[in-house]
């Protein structure tokens, strides 16, 4: 009786195993530290504290649908069969049957609806006393799961860098107004 359970057992195991699909859990780690002022901060050197509220704004600005709509349209997801949303959806058959008029998705919203399954999928998290980030997707394509990771970092590292431009700018045409102003 044990050998026939066992076998039973090991038989329904190695099913199981069969019909499981590969996950690989991918990470990408970013180091993202607030710009640094003129001012010396002796709080954070003495204490070695990182502002947490800096930290998460970040972790915000990462999972926002912007930033992810822009890794779909980089890696053309809307066109990867991985991502790809059915046509003829449950919903959509039931409209159907019922007499209703269905709606054809439009390209803006399957990269929407990309966007936010990706963002339901992947985890943005700060490593606790530093300021490193972790990107962490599991998708069953190891390499596909590396590209929007490093994708989504580097959409954000642009995010960052324009929002720096646009601040000097701003600063800049500040000055030269005033500096206009005291010439007069």
């Amino acid at each position: 009786r044990s050998l026939l359970m066992g076998c039973l057992v090991g038989g329904f195991t190695f099913l199981y195993a069969m019909n499981l699909k590969a996950q690989f859990e991918v990470t990408t780690v970013m180091h993202v530290a607030p710009q640094s002022s003129a001012v010396f901060n002796l709080r954070e050197l003495l204490l070695n504290r990182r502002d947490p509220a800096f930290r998460e704004t970040q972790v915000g600005i990462m999972r926002s649908r912007i930033l992810m709509g822009e890794v779909v349209k980089k890696l053309e997801l809307d066109k990867n069969p991985m991502f790809f949303i059915e046509n003829g959806s449950v919903l959509s058959k039931i409209k159907q049957k019922l007499g209703l008029a269905t709606e054809q998705p439009t390209a803006a919203n399957i990269s929407r609806s990309i966007a936010a399954r990706l963002l339901s999928q992947i985890n943005i998290a700060s490593q606790k006393d530093s300021y490193l980030m972790n990107i962490t997707l599991s998708l069953p394509d190891a390499q596909l799961a590396a590209d929007i990771t490093n994708a989504l970092a580097e959409s954000y590292i642009r995010s960052v860098q324009t929002s720096q431009i646009e601040q000097s700018e701003s600063s800049e045409k500040w000055l030269l107004d005033r500096l206009e102003i005291v010439n007069k």
